[in-house]
């Protein structure tokens, strides 16, 4: 009583030495006995719910940025940020485009753009790839010396990215694990390639078809598996030959960026002013891919929102609980003058130390199981379905303190019904329960 008449004393002026609201709260957590003992069981599940709460939810944002960041660059990597094309060439990654050739000083020009970081020729020919009774598609990419490898190279299972070329011999190539299955084939094995020439002579197209023997140097493998199944890597220089164009000609060009903008694109359309020529972004090539990675940042708002409304709730029966327990202390505080705001900074302050222990383990568990994911690459995934083989993470620290800030901040809310309640006690009425 003595003790409850001092702080009362104090809860009715300002101390600057002493925060009595915080004293009480502090007293509150370590009182032992049959009157606290439901609290804090509740308390000690309140902890739990916030922190499984905030493990799922930490856990879905490095899940989710990892699987956006992995799921475009792989596509970024392999089809480019933009790319400059034939204008009645169609979005349809699996058709072959048809060639067209540009001015080496608009190259030039694309090429002095500060975002632009790399830009490479391509031409694109259909073919029959055949070995014994095997038979299969594949449209042969032709790349040049400047066609950049760093991704590529990281995908060959077998053999490696050597593709040059020289007059009178078998051209190398690189096909994809599943091509090498379809054709029955490993490294070195040779293949016949067949495809129909391109060239035009007294106003007839050639019709006749090109046969070659070609030496398979590599095997690859992606987690994209329409990049798979369509396309097998040789030299620019025997496709443009045997298709019978010169060595301007491309099927289209791969443009690399150091940074998304739009200001870039209109630049690169300006140096081109060809109503016959397009200029295509990654967006627009794969716009279901787009689609389908911003579900993501859909579902990660979902879950945060019901993971919140949980914490909410178990922190709302927490109070409510803690409350009833104390309502003899609070109705001797009323009696001695105590204001019901400084009463409920009291129940306000227990809130924040249940949710900052909730917050810290939550996190705790939450980096540590990502972090063995990112290491040990425990879980995987069909890449046919997510275009990755294993759920990539990403630790963006900026977004996970933001979660975890406005997590404090939302479960206070919980503080509002209790507090009301505190309003509607009565200290006479409470003082005479026995």
């Amino acid at each position: 009583m003595i003790l409850i008449f001092s702080i009362s004393l104090n809860l009715g002026k300002k101390n600057e030495r002493l925060n009595i609201e915080r004293f009480i709260a502090k007293r509150i957590s370590k009182a032992k006995g049959t009157k606290s003992q439901y609290s804090e069981i509740i308390s000690k599940l309140c902890i739990i719910a916030i922190s499984s709460s905030l493990s799922i939810i930490i856990i879905a944002i490095c899940c989710g940025e990892g699987l956006k960041k992995n799921i475009e660059n792989n596509f970024i990597e392999l089809f480019s940020n933009i790319r400059i094309e034939n204008y009645t060439n169609n979005n349809e990654i699996s058709i072959e485009n048809e060639p067209f050739s540009l001015e080496k000083e608009k190259i030039k020009e694309i090429e002095e753009i500060e975002e632009v970081s790399h830009i490479q020729p391509i031409f694109s020919k259909f073919s029959a790839l055949s070995k014994g009774k095997n038979l299969t598609g594949s449209i042969l990419i032709g790349l040049d010396s400047t066609y950049n490898w760093e991704y590529l190279k990281k995908k060959i299972i077998r053999g490696n990215t050597d593709l040059t070329w020289k007059k009178g011999e078998y051209p190398a190539i690189i096909i994809s694990s599943n091509t090498a299955r379809k054709l029955e084939v490993s490294l070195n094995d040779t293949i016949l390639s067949s495809f129909s020439r391109i060239s035009e002579k007294s106003y007839k197209k050639d019709t006749t078809a090109a046969f070659k023997h070609c030496i398979v140097s590599g095997i690859y493998e992606t987690e994209i598996k329409e990049y798979d199944d369509k396309f097998s890597l040789i030299d620019i220089g025997f496709l443009r030959e045997k298709c019978k164009v010169d060595s301007e000609t491309v099927s289209f060009y791969e443009i690399f960026l150091n940074s998304k903008s739009k200001d870039t694109i209109e630049e690169i359309k300006n140096i081109i002013n060809n109503p016959l020529i397009k200029v295509t972004t990654i967006n627009e090539k794969f716009p279901w891919l787009f689609q389908w990675i911003e579900m993501f940042n859909t579902n990660i708002i979902y879950i945060i929102t019901i993971m919140t409304i949980i914490c909410i709730i178990n922190m709302l029966s927490f109070l409510i609980v803690l409350i009833l327990e104390r309502s003899k202390m609070i109705g001797i505080l009323k009696s001695f003058g105590t204001k019901n705001k400084q009463i409920g900074k009291i129940f306000l302050y227990r809130s924040i130390n249940i949710t900052l222990k909730g917050i810290f383990s939550g996190n705790i568990i939450a980096l540590t199981l990502c972090y063995i994911q990112k290491k040990w690459k425990i879980i995987q995934l069909n890449p046919d379905s997510y275009f990755v083989n294993q759920i990539p993470i990403d630790f963006p620290w900026e977004t996970i303190i933001q979660v975890n800030i406005l997590s404090l901040i939302l479960i206070q809310i919980a503080i509002i019904i209790p507090y009301y309640k505190i309003t509607k006690f009565k200290p006479a009425k409470i003082l005479k329960i026995k």
